[in-house]
């Protein structure tokens, strides 16, 4: 078994059923929930191809929020059955919920006892959820463990790697910081986004050059003109650069 199988595996049997309880629709590594006529909820697993190999491989999860009126305005394309986190407005990664920056989870079958993963696996998720579930049977110091830096952990990096480490040889307890990441994170962050003014409050702290402009077409498109020509106003030096220049095309707006 590939590193890259065994994750396959984790979604399928743990990350899949959480996801598809509510709601969610899937395709490959991608889920999605349509909320309303207005807006849908993405979930994405990424791997990193720096850290990806046949025994080793570290990922993440990125979420964000797809409308498909502001889509349309960027993209001359039909509209994805299921986007990815770079076709929303509002977009992030699991850890930014967690206060911490881009620290991502990690597999390594050199350190895994695979056979006990499976039974663990099938015993706790089908038949009793991940209530106990025990650490690997083979004894490991975690002084011997590999470790590579992940990022800036915001002065909690000894506990973090220590806790990441721990994740790093026990299997189970990964799958249940995954499960509650997801179930305790992102799924309430998700609630306070189910409109088009929530969405456009949330962008207001995101200082991304697009994440500003998606801002401008949902005031524009939630009839606030104003406020949107104000925003757009403020790129004045830049209103020679083509996304500004079709965004104001099709919104009908001169600035």
């Amino acid at each position: 078994m590939t590193v890259q199988n065994l994750l396959k595996e984790i979604v399928k049997d743990t990350i899949t059923p959480i996801l598809k309880s509510e709601c969610f629709k899937k395709s490959g590594n991608k889920f999605y929930k349509e909320v309303n006529d207005d807006l849908g909820w993405c979930i994405e697993l990424q791997t990193d191809r720096r850290i990806n190999s046949k025994k080793e491989l570290v990922f993440t999860f990125n979420f964000g929020v797809f409308v498909p009126t502001v889509y349309k305005v960027f993209y001359a394309l039909d509209l994805p059955i299921i986007p990815t986190t770079s076709d929303c407005v509002e977009s992030s990664r699991i850890f930014t919920l967690r206060g911490h920056r881009d620290v991502w989870y990690r597999l390594n079958l050199d350190y895994i006892d695979l056979q006990r993963f499976r039974d663990t696996l099938k015993n706790h998720i089908t038949q009793f959820g991940l209530h106990n579930i025990q650490k690997p049977p083979i004894p490991l110091n975690i002084s011997t463990v590999l470790h590579k830096d992940i990022g800036d952990l915001k002065g909690e990096k000894r506990q973090m790697n220590y806790r990441f480490n721990m994740m790093y040889v026990d299997i189970p307890r990964l799958i249940e910081v995954m499960k509650n990441d997801i179930s305790q994170y992102v799924i309430p962050h998700f609630l306070e986004l189910t409109s088009l003014e929530s969405v456009i409050a949330a962008l207001q702290s995101k200082d991304r050059y697009i994440n500003k402009l998606h801002r401008v077409v949902l005031l524009v498109q939630t009839g606030d003109q104003q406020r949107g020509v104000e925003l757009l106003k403020q790129y004045d030096r830049r209103k020679e650069d083509p996304p500004v220049v079709e965004v104001c095309k099709k919104l009908g707006v001169n600035f």
